[in-house]
């Protein structure tokens, strides 16, 4: 005799589980019932093809009023989907009500073009671990379009428990796209508590910063962006690893510039990067340093007598040094935005750290550092077009916006930087050549300065000389003059 295959629904198969696991009393199979029939009614209003096909029953529990609670999981084409589920709540007269958070007409290609293990190195690459790992999920999913992607998307959901001792632990949950490999979305569901303290910096005054409170301690770990953006301690050594700044009272810092507490340059850089993020987050809806939210750190203390702050690419971090006999600790509000800029340019532009494309490097991650300044607008560090004002030992040792020329926040001289500090500089110094001949430069010329020969239509101009005084300067001062030397 020839066996027959019989297909059972997921919420079906899952609903018969359930009502053997529990005894299957009658109430609450009439309960389950009457949740299936209501959501299947109702199917066209939740954006489903199918409810017992595409829902599945994850939990029923009865109250002491004899309502039945029944929590039913999303899934499209057999893929789970990730957070939508719906609640069934059904009393003993029949009513049933939802609630729901089903994902609406789903039409995802569940055919992964990413393998698994492309997806584990993926995440493992930028989790990058210092220690001991576990890999705890390697599953496929469906991540709805909103607030966690743009669209609608089957990913690998790549879950890694972090614990060693080198690091902090975390419990990081990778979203890998399976058909381009990108990551779409990271977070670190360690449960711990998000809290709000006090930073007393530097050169912003007290400021709050967001920590974590976890086993009584506080850290200066973000919780609110990144997936946990924190602020550590890296000792005054060039390697190694970096401790998370910690206390038991949510204060960080003493306001002093002398370093006496060590959480202090912890503070200043942890409002630069809490002021940063949010700026490029509601100036631009630009979710983090990538856009795509990923987790970065600051680096304080870093080396002995070390004075520069730098980007960092390959680790995805700040760094800033205590500074020595030129600068205080390098941590000022305007100091973090023009580092983290450099973060927003590496990943938006293909900028040569040297020439032309160097200065434009710099000089756009100097405007948005002061942008960055106005964002905070704080009274103690009132906001201007200087950068790093802050942390010399001497005022010479500034930068303005409208001078690069002056010697830079990173202690070089403008001849000793491979890059302009402003493109104009760069018009600069070609500036005769632009304009020898009768042809001109497509370049828009620099204003010119007071007493400059300038050629307009084979006539040679000076404004505030005399006529005489322009003839000996234009004969002295540029072959673009015509006429006989003055007797």
């Amino acid at each position: 005799m020839r066996q027959k295959s019989i297909h059972v629904a997921p919420a079906a198969l899952a609903a018969i589980m359930w009502l053997v696991s529990s005894g299957g009393p009658a109430a609450q199979r009439s309960a389950l019932d009457a949740s299936l029939a209501r959501l299947q009614a109702d199917r066209g209003l939740y954006g489903l093809t199918d409810a017992t096909r595409e829902l599945a029953v994850r939990a029923s529990r009865r109250d002491v009023r004899g309502v039945t609670h029944t929590r039913f999981d999303q899934v499209h084409r057999g893929i789970p989907v990730f957070e939508g589920e719906a609640i069934t709540h059904a009393s003993p007269d029949g009513t049933v009500t939802v609630t729901s958070d089903i994902r609406p007409n789903l039409n995802v290609d569940v055919r992964a073009r990413v393998a698994r293990q492309a997806a584990v190195s993926t995440a493992l690459a930028s989790i990058a671990p210092l220690g001991a790992y576990e890999l705890r999920d390697t599953s496929l999913w469906i991540l709805p379009g909103g607030e966690r992607s743009v669209v609608d998307r089957l990913v690998w959901h790549v879950a890694v428990l972090v614990e060693n001792d080198f690091e902090e632990p975390a419990a990081w949950q990778y979203f890998i796209d399976a058909h381009n490999g990108s990551v779409v979305w990271a977070y670190d569901s360690l449960e711990t508590t998000a809290a709000v303290g006090t930073g007393r910096t530097m050169y912003v005054g007290n400021q709050p910063v967001n920590t974590d409170f976890t086993q009584g301690t506080y850290f200066l770990r973000d919780l609110t962006r990144g997936g946990g953006n924190y602020t550590c301690d890296m000792r005054n050594r060039s390697g190694g690893t970096c401790a998370v700044f910690s206390r038991t009272n949510n204060i960080f810092g003493n306001n002093s510039r002398t370093n006496s507490d060590r959480a202090t340059a912890g503070a200043d850089a942890h409002v630069g990067l809490q002021a940063t993020w949010s700026y490029y987050q509601t100036m631009f809806g630009r979710n983090g340093i990538n856009g795509a939210g990923r987790r970065t750190f600051s680096r304080v203390h870093y080396g002995s007598g070390y004075e520069n702050a730098f980007w960092r690419n390959s680790c995805f971090c700040m760094t800033y040094g205590d500074g020595a006999t030129t600068f205080f600790p390098l941590v000022s509000v305007d100091v973090a935005g023009h580092e983290m800029s450099h973060g927003v340019m590496s990943t938006e532009a293909n900028l040569t750290y040297a020439g032309e494309s160097g200065g434009l490097n710099e000089s756009s991650s100097d405007i948005f550092g002061t942008l960055v300044e106005f964002f905070v607008n704080s009274t103690q560090d009132v906001p201007d077009y200087w950068i790093g004002e802050r942390i010399p030992l001497e005022l010479q040792q500034r930068r303005h916006l409208s001078a690069a020329q002056r010697v830079a926040l990173h202690g070089q001289s403008r001849a000793r930087r491979p890059q302009p500090g402003m493109l104009v500089e760069q018009y600069r110094v070609a500036e005769r050549a632009l304009f020898v001949g009768t042809e001109q430069s497509h370049v828009l010329p620099p204003r010119q300065r007071r007493h400059e020969p300038v050629q307009r239509r084979g006539r040679c101009r000076h404004r505030g000389l005399s006529r005489p005084r322009r003839r000996r300067r234009c004969w002295r001062g540029s072959r673009l003059c015509a006429g006989s030397p003055p007797g």
